[in-house]
């Protein structure tokens, strides 16, 4: 998903919580706007960090992170994608955790 589709669906999240009746479907629509933002501060965060690690400025590190989080950002980036094609996409809670870098898993 490029940052402008990024962007477009931020808008539409924030016009679709605007005008929405229902608490629990407003509450859902705003979980998904904070996690639309944060991936957008990451991928932010990583192209800051490029030209870091290009000139060994820095050194990438083995950090812990909920398997969950990252599962949860996908659905929310890719589940409009899937029902529009007919697909369901979902996850299964989990409450382990995994060490290695959150970013490994999304390059690509």
């Amino acid at each position: 998903m490029t940052s402008a589709s990024r962007f477009a669906t931020l808008k539409i999240l924030i016009y679709n919580c605007m005008t929405a009746d229902d608490d629990r479907h407003r509450q859902d629509l705003l979980h998904a706007m904070d996690i639309s933002v944060s991936i957008m501060e990451d991928l932010l965060g990583a192209l800051l960090n490029i030209g870091q690690l290009d000139a060994g400025k820095i050194v990438p590190r083995i950090t812990t992170f909920q398997v969950s989080r990252l599962l949860e950002r996908l659905e929310v980036e890719f589940s409009h994608q899937a029902r529009r094609k007919g697909l369901s996409f979902g996850r299964r809670p989990l409450a382990r955790r995994d060490l290695q870098r959150p970013g490994a898993a999304r390059a690509g």
